[in-house]
């Protein structure tokens, strides 16, 4: 009576010779006779899945290129190395299964294993400033000069505007935003930085005095008198001013 007895890793598949099929192998010693015994190699099924956010695993051996084709048959033994790829704008943040850190990622197939990977979004900065004169800057999670930075996710659109304080005027933005629009808008997908400068605008501060007082008597005809008003700038650019005249004489 023979046995077929598996090494670790392999499966009896059948008898050749005297004896045949898959089941015990006896055999009559009437003549010389051979018997054979067949064995393969176990395979067992890794199984990949993407757990969050967006990238693909790959193995070497080839066989997974996953989220597109997730799992694959290999033969006991065999030593699988998978690798994580994040997709732009995404981070590696972990292995799950028979995988875990964010190391790498080496599958010994002897059994049936499975193994998961998780990408997590790229956050960067937004960094503002004041360059020049006084004004604020605001935006979603800014409002410079008190708050003046914080972390996006990739690919968020942050719109951010420049308010001039009272007597001062926008003049320009520099940095990752530019132009004299006061509304400045960014896609975030790197650590990026805008700064705002803003002019002083002095007020326009002017006086008016009178000249003195004139005095006229009209005994016949036309009377004329001229007083002058003095208009005196003190600061500012050119501005008009609407003089009128009261407590004139009845008839004139």
């Amino acid at each position: 009576s023979l046995n077929a007895a598996e090494a670790a890793g392999y499966s009896f598949t059948g008898w050749g010779g005297a004896c045949t099929g898959t089941g015990s192998c006896s055999v009559s010693k009437t003549q010389a006779r051979s018997v054979t015994a067949s064995f393969a190699i176990n395979t067992y099924l890794l199984t990949t899945s993407i757990a969050a956010g967006s990238g693909t695993i790959t193995s070497l051996p080839a066989g997974i290129s996953c989220p597109s084709d997730c799992s694959e048959n290999y033969n006991y033994g065999t030593s699988v190395a998978l690798t994580p790829t994040p997709t732009t704008g995404y981070v590696f943040s972990g292995w799950g299964g028979a995988c875990s850190g964010t190391g790498s990622c080496n599958v010994s197939m002897t059994q049936a294993r499975s193994v998961s990977a998780s990408f997590t979004l790229s956050a960067y900065s937004l960094t503002t400033s004041i360059a020049a004169g006084s004004g604020t800057i605001t935006g979603t999670g800014i409002s410079c000069p008190s708050d003046c930075s914080e972390n996006y996710n990739y690919g968020t659109n942050v719109t951010l505007t420049a308010n001039p304080s009272a007597n001062y005027v926008f003049s320009s933005w520099s940095g990752n935003c530019s132009g004299g629009s006061t509304v400045c808008n960014l896609t975030i997908n790197a650590a990026k930085t805008a700064n705002a400068s803003f002019t002083y605008v002095p007020p326009f501060n002017y006086s008016l005095s009178n000249s003195g007082t004139s005095n006229v008597i009209k005994t016949s005809g036309p009377a004329y008198t001229t007083n002058t008003i003095t208009k005196t700038l003190l600061a500012g650019t050119s501005q008009a001013v609407t003089l009128t005249v009261s407590g004139l004489p009845t008839g004139v």
